[in-house]
Formats: C-alpha cells, structure tokens, sequence
C-alpha cells in the first residue's frame, strides 16, 4: 500500500478508488493515501473507510491488525498531508460502539463471539433505519476525497 510502484496505472488515471478498512493498518497512512492520489485522474475521487474513535481501540483493534482509530479531524489532517481536500464525511454505525467497547475495552477478548454477529447480522437492516438516532458514537467513518487542485503561476 505505500510502494507507489505497486499500483496501478491507467493513461489520465482512475475516475474513482475505493479503499475499504486499509489504511489503518499500515505504518505510513500518509504514504498510502500519496499514492491513491497519484494514482487518481485530476478530477477523481478517493473514498476511504476508516474505523472511528480512538479512545475506544483495544483488544479487538490489535487482533485484526488496526495500528489505529481516526476522528474526523485526524483523517483531514493526514488526508491534507497527502494533497486531498475532504469534500464529504459520513459517520455511521453508532449500534456497534456499545460491542466494540464492552469487547474490546472491558473484557478485552480477542475474538468475535458468534451469538454476537448472528445478532448484529440479523439486526443490521434495524440498526441502519435508526443509526442517527442512537446515543452512541460512529465506529465508522467514511470520506469522500478529492485531489488538491494545482495553483496556476
């Protein structure tokens, strides 16, 4: 993800990347989303999935290899670092803050419980009908970014 040579090219560059649940598992989150840029068409659009809420990384965060959790402002600010504007946020799914954090923060485990994902799994089409309404903070975070435009002389 942080080797430009890795990645690949297209004659104008890509309309669109999307980039799922990636750049927190990397050393250089900067150096990856450098590279998604130049990778893009001028116009083009990165859309990147982040996890949401530092203060709630834990146990489960180590198991699946997240090296860290972002807040909008930490997303922008290495996402301005590595030449984007943000044009859009979108926080959602405040219904699985109270699981990650009893799991990951309280009980510490390491693993997913299978009752625990049946039931998300089965509750899903509920959760996303109510999500804004919820009194919990997103667990995720997705941002629409854009290339910065380049200053004429």
């Amino acid at each position: 993800m942080t080797k430009a040579e890795t990645f690949p090219q297209v004659p104008g560059g890509f309309d669109t990347v999307v980039c799922l649940n990636v750049i927190e598992h990397v050393d250089d989150d900067r150096g990856a989303l450098e590279n998604i840029r130049r990778v893009l068409a001028a116009n083009g659009r990165a859309i990147i999935l982040v996890p949401h809420g530092p203060q709630i990384h834990g146990t489960l965060d180590e198991v699946l290899g997240h090296l860290r959790r972002y807040t909008p402002e930490s997303l922008q600010q290495v996402a301005d670092q590595a030449g984007f504007c943000v044009r859009h946020t979108v926080l959602f799914n405040r219904a699985g803050w109270p699981a990650w954090w009893l799991n990951g923060q309280v009980l510490k485990r390491r693993e997913f419980g299978l009752g625990q994902i049946l039931a998300l799994n089965t509750l899903t089409p509920v959760f996303r009908r109510i999500d804004e309404k919820l009194p919990f903070p997103p667990l995720s975070l997705i941002a629409i970014l854009e290339p910065k435009k380049q200053e004429s002389p």
